[in-house]
């Protein structure tokens, strides 16, 4: 009957890690979840300390992606946008290219 019990337990044992990755896979799927889904959280205190560089570099890209890009205003030239056209003046091709300071 011992055997019993550990099969018992072995079983629910895998059945609750089955539905808590179920779960979690459904809650990755809905609008924003991955958001806050910071398991290894506390692993980032322990690499702010063996490796700084990568820890700040990690925070910069966080806070680069949560920036919004510059809008343009009415006013602004447009200075990497270059259009060719053939010969009845018609633009066949626009180029976007980055601005030189």
């Amino acid at each position: 009957m011992d055997w019993l019990g550990n099969a018992l337990f072995i079983v629910v044992f895998v059945g609750v890690i089955v539905g808590v990755l179920i779960n979690f896979q459904r809650h990755l799927a809905h609008p924003g979840g991955r958001k806050g889904t910071g398991a290894a959280a506390g692993l980032l205190s322990v690499e702010s300390r063996f490796a700084p560089s990568s820890y700040e570099a990690r925070i910069d890209l966080e806070r680069q992606g949560q920036l919004q890009a510059p809008a343009p205003v009415p006013g602004d030239p447009m200075d990497g946008l270059h259009m060719a056209v053939n010969d009845d003046g018609i633009p066949y091709r626009v180029v976007i290219s980055p601005n030189n300071p």
